[in-house]
């Protein structure tokens, strides 16, 4: 499924919130000192602020956004108390955007003879059954998942789309900091013969690049149509390629 970029004005302790839990998630040792370490503010301070206990003026909303790699402009400071559905929406499609569950939930509902509830969902994806709930009900929210005769089916059309705004770089990176430790993990746990993991290093010119990365989504979306033409579905895969230097140039 390509993922096309879309997203609402978002509060920075959504933010703030998500990413503490996506690190959390990643380390189990983890905490909030450390978060307020990494954010270089003071620990209660920083509570305060996950809680809503303690306002922020522009002042700090600019430290968050440099320290989070997001544009201040991805920011309100103030949050409508009157639209509240229309923050839920923001949440909702930063997660979703931000994690590879939900793009596999949305292939689940097109292997044969499988019923998406949040405990098949989870003994598939091994993940924990109480986070697909949450997740199952994010993808109803937003549209993606739909009731159809009793079962819940992808309501994408095979494109998850949200509007384009500036904190989608950083979710679509916690998105692929996601695929790549699946790559991982795939290298001891998958056997070879169920999965494909290559590479190749090349002297090119960078003038090339705009043109490989054409080239990159064209093999991409031909070889997602060929999988996708089969009478049987019984699995799911991901597919990532990553084209990156190797280099450094000086003065860079």
């Amino acid at each position: 499924m390509e993922k096309q970029e879309q997203i609402l004005p978002f509060d920075v302790r959504i933010l703030l919130n998500s990413e503490l839990r996506r690190r959390m998630s990643q380390n189990d040792r983890y905490s909030l000192r450390a978060y307020a370490r990494d954010l270089e503010v003071d620990p209660s301070d920083l509570s305060k602020i996950l809680n809503g206990k303690r306002g922020l003026g522009a002042k700090l909303t600019r430290h968050f956004a440099k320290k989070l790699g997001f544009s201040e402009k991805a920011f309100k400071t103030d949050v409508d108390p009157e639209v509240p559905d229309y923050q839920q929406l923001s949440i909702d499609s930063f997660e979703v955007i931000s994690d590879w569950c939900h793009y596999a939930i949305l292939e689940l509902t097109k292997l044969d003879n499988f019923k998406v509830t949040a405990s098949n969902v989870a003994d598939q994806l091994n993940l924990a059954e109480p986070d697909m709930e949450l997740a199952l009900a994010r993808l109803i929210r937003l549209g993606f998942l739909e009731q159809k005769d009793g079962e819940l089916v992808d309501g994408t059309e095979g494109h998850c789309t949200t509007v384009h705004h500036n904190f989608t770089a950083p979710a679509f990176k916690n998105l692929q900091r996601g695929i790549l430790k699946g790559a991982q993990n795939a290298l001891d746990e998958i056997p070879f013969e169920k999965r494909d993991q290559s590479s190749i290093t090349i002297a090119t010119s960078e003038e090339k690049l705009a043109q490989a990365k054409v080239m990159i989504k064209n093999f991409r979306r031909r070889l997602s149509k060929f999988l996708e033409q089969t009478e049987t579905r019984d699995t799911i895969y991901n597919l990532s390629i990553s084209l990156y230097p190797l280099n450094h140039k000086s003065g860079e």
